[in-house]
């Protein structure tokens, strides 16, 4: 693990989290999710040679901490099991407690899920907190939140049908031992992916087809229906591959073959729009693939630099000796140039508000908004933007106020009058209210001097959340004039 250091001294704790039958942990032999180095491009006039893997990228980063979550043994089990949601949602809590910084979470496949749960759990298990307190972004890489269709294909190949389809003329007893061996390979391989006895010699997918997540990962199970989705709060940027597939029917004795148009197969496991729903961001990169390998060659020849009547990034390649190198691939996701940066964006952007954010107690960052700005983000609040728009603003004092138990109060100046005092008129003067603190702003009027509240806003305070407050510099009329109470995003 690689640490480097924030302007505070402290730094974003990053946890990158594999999927279904995966790894994460980061070796000599990069084995793991995250470890291949970045070396594919779905750009067919350029190369990608970047020389390190997503991990190195996220530790390059600078003001990182990277850590893995490798739950491999247990990784044919469904996401609420106690070695995979339970354990990641400790995991988080940890990191986020032992840096003062939400988690940054990177996932594959069925870690996306994973996270899910494990954000839900936090939720449910820590009164006054909200997911946001211990993950603030999300970057999901191929998850089938919406299930796979390829794990709905393999569990087919395991019916009577899918066995006498893939093995011609087996029939009665046959038929039954070969479904009772992936049977028993399920259970094996939900037990422990690491003892698979004789099952270990067939593809991990085919082993892992009956496992208690192969079957929860198929579309329409009522194991993806019932994951609670993604929490408020949490940004959530999805990357995705999408291939383009040409299908052809071979004529004429297989001497010609026929287009029978093109279908949109994802990642080639996940769909696109599995691997996209509900996230708040989305990426997805194209590539273009042909099951006639005539076409693929004709594609190539067109392109040639002494011809060029097509051009390169519209080809097609043949898919069968192509997909294993594509960086639209489900498995390869993380090798891809495109959305390694897209990742490496979003962490730096978490990095850069840590630092504009240096001198600001951890409880006041981020972006802090009122119920009524809904989806919108109008009238948002935060001390990064602030920053951004008045340089040499300072915080002249965050201590408890007096006046009410448990609010601590915040003066800000934004700029100085005459490079001297800071006016009224250029100052701004906020309460912070930590969660269970209430909020009765007829009850402070009364004890301020003044007559009432108007408006009041009392009832839109939710005390097991924190709230941060920016009273009116001036107020005017006789009664005192409350605010919205902005709740942390």
């Amino acid at each position: 693990m690689i640490e480097t250091a924030l302007a505070d001294g402290t730094s974003i704790p990053v946890l990158m989290l594999h999927g279904w039958t995966g790894r994460s942990a980061h070796n000599d032999a990069r084995t793991g999710a995250f470890s291949s180095l970045i070396d594919l491009t779905a750009n067919k006039v350029g190369t990608a040679s970047v020389g390190r893997s997503l991990i190195g990228q996220m530790q390059d980063a600078g003001g990182t901490s990277v850590y893995t979550f490798d739950y491999h043994d247990a990784s044919s089990r469904w996401v609420t099991d106690a070695a995979i949601g339970p354990k990641l949602a400790d995991a988080i809590s940890c990191l986020s407690a032992e840096y003062g910084h939400p988690v940054v979470v990177m996932a594959h496949s069925m870690g996306g899920l994973a996270i899910r749960q494990a954000l839900y759990l936090l939720e449910k298990s820590k009164p006054n907190t909200q997911a946001s307190d211990y993950v603030s972004n999300v970057v999901t890489f191929g998850t089938p939140n919406t299930g796979s269709w390829v794990a709905s294909v393999v569990e087919a190949g395991t019916t009577a049908s899918g066995v006498v389809k893939y093995l011609p003329g087996t029939t009665g007893a046959a038929i039954n031992a070969v479904r009772s061996v992936l049977v028993l390979c399920g259970t094996l391989t939900t037990s422990s992916m690491e003892n698979t006895g004789a099952c270990g010699i067939l593809p991990v997918a085919l082993a892992s087809a009956s496992s208690q997540a192969g079957k929860a990962l198929r579309i329409g199970s009522s194991e993806i229906k019932g994951l609670p989705a993604w929490p408020d709060g949490v940004v959530v940027d999805a990357l995705a591959g999408s291939i383009d597939l040409e299908i052809a029917r071979t004529r004429w004795f297989g001497l010609t073959t026929k287009s029978e148009g093109n279908v949109n197969t994802g990642d080639f496991i996940v769909g696109t729009g599995s691997a996209t729903d509900r996230a708040t961001h989305s990426r997805a990169i194209e590539c273009f693939y042909t099951l006639d390998p005539a076409a693929a060659a004709q594609d190539n020849i067109a392109a040639a630099d002494w011809l060029r009547l097509k051009a390169l990034n519209d080809t097609r390649d043949y898919v069968i000796t192509s997909l294993g190198d594509s960086a639209c691939f489900h498995g390869n996701l993380m090798r891809s140039i495109e959305l390694s940066n897209e990742a490496l964006g979003v962490l730096v952007d978490v990095v850069d508000a840590a630092n504009a954010d240096a001198d600001i107690p951890v409880e006041l960052r981020g972006d802090w908004c009122p119920q009524s700005a809904g989806s919108s983000g109008d009238n948002c609040f935060s001390f990064a933007e602030m920053r951004a728009e008045y340089p040499d603003s300072t915080v002249d004092f965050y201590e408890s106020d007096s006046r009410i138990p448990g609010v601590k109060g915040i003066h800000v100046c934004l700029q100085l009058d005459l490079g001297v005092t800071c006016a009224t008129a250029s100052s701004m003067y906020l309460d912070y209210l930590p969660a269970g603190v209430p909020w009765n702003c007829e009850m402070w009027a009364a004890e301020a001097g003044w007559p009432g509240c108007d408006p009041s806003f009392t009832s839109a305070h939710d005390e097991s959340k924190p709230r941060l407050r920016i009273n009116l510099n001036h107020q005017q009329g006789e009664s005192y004039g409350d605010t919205e109470p902005m709740y942390r995003r």
